[in-house]
């Protein structure tokens, strides 16, 4: 399993901005029942996100993005997703997953620290860590978690290519 972990990605500044949109009460979450498959039956499996960049269209708060896009090596973006996991007693796993079929890498950003992860493949986890970036390929399974330590895991989930 390949993947790379970088933190302090963001200046300060820029992170504590971009921290105060996407936490702030302001920013627009939308309800998803469901978190990677649509088999999934467990009542405490829901989350909220807000499409950054999708299907060719730039979102409304894309701008605020720009700097993070900087720190990849980016040809061209697929998909730029935050998500938000409520807080629960429990803290659950959700179904691993691959994004798209298509060759592509993906970068998980956290806004916030928390005892939440992303699972990849069956071993490997790397932990939320406010202002840390994970990178790995498309093709290999992940699967998200909510945490128990926080109100919420905030991240953003970004599929693209390479330069």
């Amino acid at each position: 399993m390949k993947y790379e972990v970088k933190d302090n990605v963001l200046g300060d500044d820029l992170f504590q901005n971009l921290c105060k949109i996407i936490m702030g009460k302001h920013f627009p979450w939308y309800y998803q029942s469901v978190v990677a498959y649509k088999h999934e039956d467990n009542k405490l499996e829901y989350y909220f996100t807000h499409y950054i960049f999708n299907n060719g269209s730039e979102g409304a708060f894309f701008p605020f993005f720009i700097p993070l896009f900087k720190a990849l090596d980016i040809e061209g973006l697929i998909r730029v997703k935050v998500n938000f996991y409520p807080s629960n007693p429990k803290l659950i796993v959700h179904s691993p997953h691959v994004d798209y079929k298509m060759k592509h890498d993906v970068a998980i950003f956290s806004f916030n620290t928390c005892n939440g992860y992303t699972l990849l493949g069956s071993k490997h986890s790397v932990g939320s860590r406010a202002n840390r970036l994970l990178t790995f390929r498309g093709d290999q399974k992940h699967a998200s978690t909510n945490c128990t330590d926080a109100k919420g895991r905030f991240n953003v989930n970004i599929n693209y290519t390479k330069k």
